[in-house]
């Protein structure tokens, strides 16, 4: 896959999911509202499977130099670009919900915004084995865990919990759980 269609195709993949995912909400909403409700928690739950292609794909690119880093370029600009879109649903559905804002969680999340956005830019210039790489994936893996706890714990008004959100903090712990497991292998060979 060469370098621009790795640019460009995940904008027209992921504009085209996003797009299904607005017609799917305001089709299945009974007002504008819901439907604004239920495409930013849609889009959200397309963004976290890219993150985990995307983390998954790193891992794999970790263990194996000199492989080609076109796919998980494709994977990690999807990423930016479904999350960044489902960024402006949240907003919309903040303006047309009134939610109320809490300002330590949006400095966290707008941290990990910055983060996911500044990734795809990272890929080419940075060996798959950086740290960077790791601070990102763990953060932002972070940020969606307590997320879905939150969600979990009734804390996002007007959204039930879901058995996607316990789903997302079993793979997330099995992700760290891993992650450690490999971390901790590493120490014993030192």
């Amino acid at each position: 896959m060469n370098r621009s269609a790795t640019l460009i195709a995940p904008l027209v993949l992921g504009t085209m999911c996003e797009c299904l995912i607005w017609s799917w909400s305001q089709g299945e909403a009974e007002t504008w509202n819901e439907g604004v409700r239920l495409a930013a928690r849609y889009s959200g739950r397309l963004s976290f499977v890219v993150f985990l292609a995307g983390a998954g794909l790193h891992a794999k690119l970790r263990e194996s130099e000199g492989s080609d880093k076109s796919i998980w370029l494709f994977a990690t600009t999807l990423f930016a670009w479904v999350h960044a879109v489902h960024l402006g649903f949240l907003a919309l559905n903040i303006a047309e919900n009134e939610v109320e804002l809490v300002p330590v969680k949006l400095i966290g999340g707008a941290l990990a915004y910055a983060m996911v956005l500044l990734h795809p830019l990272l890929v080419f210039r940075l060996t798959p084995q950086a740290f960077y790489h790791r601070v990102h994936y763990g953060y932002v893996g972070f940020v969606m865990a307590v997320t879905f706890l939150a969600r979990i714990n009734g804390d996002f008004e007007g959204a039930e919990p879901s058995w996607f959100h316990g789903a997302g903090i079993v793979i997330l712990g099995l992700l760290l759980l891993r992650w450690l497991r490999r971390w901790w292998s590493s120490i014993q060979k030192a």
